[in-house]
């Protein structure tokens, strides 16, 4: 078996078309040298945590339960959403509606074969935590260090710096726990960078705006010393390295004066962005609240969860679309995106969707949906872009195959062999096959005239699926 290591760097948020020699020289000469993808998409809801867990376990939201950044468990809280950013809430889900996750992750196959995976973070704890679930495995982030021993080691380093933006102070921080003692001491086989900039900084400030640009240049000033790190170490010739995005970006525009969505929230509705769960009580109001969706001009796609109340109803579509064809029983009876256009900003920077004034993501926007994937390194095709689909759901197996392991069948995601030097993959697995397009809509008629349609685009590669857009419109 070849020796060889790999690198994960997350930008999280980081766009596609922001990847240019002016904010990111280290990265785009990277994609230069390497396999960049240029059609690569992350999971619906576009948010943090779902994809985060999407990257460690090579799988679906509807498979692997982390359906939202905030998720409705009764058993911890029966009355509204938890945000799974944090820590004390991933270790009561984990108690109270177990598992957390629902199938095995990278750590997990990595342990099985004598191997290690270690998490060096700046952004919050539970994408921390969710990029490896695994709580024996080594973990270090602003607010989380495990195991408790290795607090002591990460002491030299000082308190870690406060927040601001962009986050510079905390990227130099894990940067020095990444160079000056994982890579040294423990020496891992697969690492896991996760950079909390530039959507902490995008969030405040807006796409393309001065800080957000001087955020693009600190994620690369890092990206440059881990780089340079790997040849201090002697592992740039056997390391591979992967950068990737959790998410894209889009600028909000608070359109309407009310949140229809928000405002459905009851004591026997609850609401988290745009997941909508119908408890007992209200569970006959499923076709109204639907009907409320579609007549309020803010509101996009609308799936209905194929096995809830809401299953069927006309203009809606099956949420195990969007999802692979799963579906876990954590899934919202009901979940919608904002409607979104391609208008551009006062930076010019092209991508808007309803939502309160700034900068966000979770849509079903192509902006939102499609996700930074770069790859360099021994076992990847040198100077050349991909076109093929494909996405962070096939991080792991990639990673897998990689370091010359088996991929399991039940991962959702794929080998990107399209991207790997030829012998990286048996033989046996052949050329990537052709994708195959799909596009679905659906109609209904609105109280207030007219109809409304929603349409979904989705392509298969193989057996992967990746949602590449959807949206509605009105007459």
């Amino acid at each position: 078996m070849r020796e060889r290591r790999v690198v994960i760097v997350v930008w999280d948020g980081l766009r596609p078309d922001l990847v240019v020699p002016e904010a990111t020289p280290t990265l785009a000469a990277m994609a230069a040298r390497g396999t960049w993808v240029r059609d690569s998409y992350c999971a619906y809801p576009s948010e943090t945590r779902v994809n985060a867990t999407m990257l460690a376990t090579g799988c679906h939201p509807g498979r692997h339960g982390i359906v939202g950044n905030k998720l409705y468990v009764p058993n911890v809280d029966p009355h509204g959403a938890v945000v799974t950013g944090d820590d004390t809430t991933l270790t009561a889900i984990a108690e109270r509606d177990p598992p957390l996750v629902a199938v095995p992750g990278l750590g997990d196959y990595l342990a099985e074969a004598g191997k290690s995976v270690v998490v060096v973070s700046s952004g919050s704890p539970g994408s921390a935590w969710l990029s490896n679930p695994r709580s024996q495995d080594h973990l270090y982030n602003r607010a989380l260090i495990r195991p408790a021993a290795a607090q002591a080691a990460v002491a030299q380093f000082g308190p870690v710096p406060p927040d601001s933006h962009p986050a510079t102070g905390r990227l130099e921080w894990q940067a020095r726990v990444c160079t000056e003692h994982v890579w040294p001491t423990l020496r891992p086989d697969v690492t896991i960078c996760w950079l909390t900039d530039p959507d902490h900084t995008q969030h405040r400030f807006g796409l393309g705006a001065p800080q957000s640009l001087e955020a693009l240049r600190g994620c690369d000033a890092v990206f440059s010393r881990l780089l340079a790190s790997l040849g201090q170490f002697g592992w740039r010739d056997n390391t591979n390295v992967i950068v990737t995005s959790d998410h894209g970006f889009t600028t909000r525009r608070p359109q309407y004066e009310i949140d229809p969505i928000a405002a459905l929230a009851s004591d026997d509705v609850i609401v988290s962005g745009g997941a909508i769960y119908l408890t007992s009580e209200s569970t006959e109001r499923a076709a109204a609240i639907v009907q409320t969706l579609q007549d309020h001009p803010a509101v996009g796609a609308i799936f209905a969860a194929d096995d809830g109340p809401a299953a069927e109803r006309p203009g809606t579509m099956p949420l195990s679309m969007a999802w692979g064809g799963r579906l876990h029983r954590r899934r919202p009876d009901i979940q919608c995106s904002p409607v979104w256009w391609d208008d551009t900003n006062e930076y010019g920077v092209p991508g808007y969707a309803a939502g309160p004034v700034g900068a966000g993501h979770g849509s079903t926007s192509p902006r939102d949906l499609r996700n930074t994937l770069i790859l360099a390194g021994p076992d990847v095709r040198s100077g050349t872009t991909s076109d093929a689909p494909a996405g962070l759901i096939d991080v792991a197996p990639t990673v897998l195959a990689m370091l010359g392991l088996p991929v399991p069948a039940t991962m959702d995601g794929r080998v990107l062999t399209e991207a790997l030097r030829p012998g990286v993959v048996a033989a046996e697995t052949g050329p990537t096959p052709e994708p195959q397009f799909e596009t679905a809509s659906a109609s209904a008629a609105m109280t207030t005239g007219g109809s409304y349609r929603q349409w979904l685009r989705r392509v298969r590669v193989g057996r992967t699926w990746y949602l590449t857009a959807a949206g509605a419109e009105r007459d």
